[in-house]
């Protein structure tokens, strides 16, 4: 009976490998075939490595990607408002990247305004208008990051301190973070502290602004064209700088 078992088995399990095999080859092929951005997350998926899934923010009438965990969902905050026009990063500093600059980005439009630190960590970032933080941790292409969301608006701070710039699924060092998810913030608050973290070439500070909404849909707009909550006049802010 013994022998009769494991003579039906036997095919059975040669079955299932090579299946496998095909599987992992045609999985394999795919990945070559996706553009650069994609293949991390597609190779940590085959690897049986959870990762995280996004929305590309994209930008208006253009295209752009991104992958790993890069959309902040919507929580419907709605609380009191409060807001300060300055640069959210201590100086001294200079704006290194506009919104929508496709420089050295693949033809990617940037999605925020960016805040070199003269190769500096460790300046103070404070948020720029109140809410509730709904987001504090690490993020695969903006390293350290803050969100905070207040009446359907979202402002996001990346690249904080501290660990090695590029690309990763998991934290390259120490976070300077000093809100936590939940935590209920005015404008002036220290968030944390600039780095270099994430996607970054050197130390600066990534600004970026978004607007969700009732669907839950938050989409990347011009920091210099809207108002945010408890915001009365436009603010320039890529004239900031020392």
């Amino acid at each position: 009976m013994k022998r009769i078992l494991l003579l039906a088995l036997v095919p059975m399990i040669c079955l299932v490998g090579l299946y496998l095999s095909f599987m992992a080859a045609g999985a394999a092929i795919l990945a070559d075939t996706m553009p650069a951005w994609a293949q991390d997350d597609a190779w940590g998926w085959m690897l049986g490595t959870p990762q995280p899934t996004a929305k590309d923010p994209g930008l208006p009438g253009g295209t752009s990607f991104s992958s790993g965990s890069f959309y902040w969902d919507w929580d419907g905050f709605v609380g009191p408002v409060s807001f300060i026009c300055m640069m959210p990063v201590e100086g001294p500093a200079r704006m290194s990247s506009c919104f929508g600059d496709t420089e050295g980005r693949d033809g990617h439009a940037h999605t925020g305004i960016d805040w070199a630190t003269n190769h500096e960590e460790g300046r103070q970032v404070w948020t720029p208008f109140g809410g509730k933080v709904t987001s504090a941790g690490w993020n695969y292409y903006l390293g350290w990051t803050v969100v905070i969301e207040n009446d359907g608006w979202q402002v996001i701070l990346g690249h904080l301190c501290c660990g090695a710039s590029g690309k990763s699924h998991t934290a390259t060092g120490p976070s300077s973070i000093a809100v936590a998810a939940g935590d209920l913030v005015i404008a002036g608050d220290v968030v944390g502290k600039s780095g270099t973290t994430g996607n970054s070439t050197g130390p600066h500070l990534h600004f970026e602004v978004r607007q969700c909404d009732q669907d839950g849909v938050c989409n990347v707009m011009d920091p210099n064209v809207v108002k945010l909550p408890g915001q009365d006049g436009l603010c320039t802010w890529e004239s900031f700088g020392d």
